[in-house]
């Protein structure tokens, strides 16, 4: 009985995923972007998130630091 059931199961789902939309879907080409267009929209277009985003891990580090340092001296 539980090996109809997990076959049933089984056809069940083969059926499902073989008529699936996403099989027959048509595959675009990636984008051509490279690294040196990257870099110049981060240091033109994005440049204040970038700094925000610099100081925040900055703060982090030094937040780490300093938590690091205290269970050092707890010991």
């Amino acid at each position: 009985m539980g090996v109809g059931i997990a076959v049933a199961v089984f056809g069940l789902l083969s059926g499902l995923i073989l008529s699936s939309r996403t099989l027959t879907r048509e595959i675009r080409p990636p984008p051509e972007i490279s690294v040196r267009q990257i870099g110049d929209q981060l240091m033109n277009k994005f440049i204040l998130p970038l700094e925000v985003v610099g100081l925040l891990l900055t703060a982090a580090l030094i937040g780490a630091v300093i938590i690091a340092m205290h269970e050092k001296e707890g010991k």
